[in-house]
């Protein structure tokens, strides 16, 4: 197709004149043309393996901030379930774990830290 429009373009251009000007017709055919090239390739931003272990480090660090400074939220104390074991010794044996606060603030923390490295398109905000 390409080839056809710019044979049609050169036709026009030796043309006898018409309702339309050359360079009506030659703009709007190098608009289709130019319509049909292929969309430019998204950049991607690479990250080294050094990069990586730096967000890697400091999502579990900053995880593990929040865990020791949110203790209190990240079980539930009044599930706990303790046995007397031998010589009588108390053991937890049981304790329910708030999984979902502290994946909501892992997912938090991730983002924080990745929007650091990259910056998402306007549109996509």
């Amino acid at each position: 197709m390409k080839q056809k429009i710019n044979e049609t373009i050169d036709k026009v251009k030796y043309a006898f004149p018409s309702i339309f000007t050359k360079e009506d017709v030659m703009e709007l055919l190098e608009d289709i043309l130019a319509s049909e090239q292929p969309a430019e390739e998204p950049k991607v931003r690479k990250l080294s393996m050094e990069e990586l272990h730096e967000i890697v480090h400091a999502i579990r660090e900053k995880t593990a901030d929040w865990i020791e400074r949110n203790q209190e939220n990240v079980v539930n104390l009044d599930s706990a379930d303790f046995e007397i074991r031998h010589g009588n010794e108390i053991q937890l044996s049981s304790i329910a774990v708030n999984y979902g606060d502290i994946a909501e603030q892992v997912e938090e923390i991730t983002m924080d830290i990745l929007t650091g490295y990259f910056t998402p398109d306007e549109e996509e905000i």
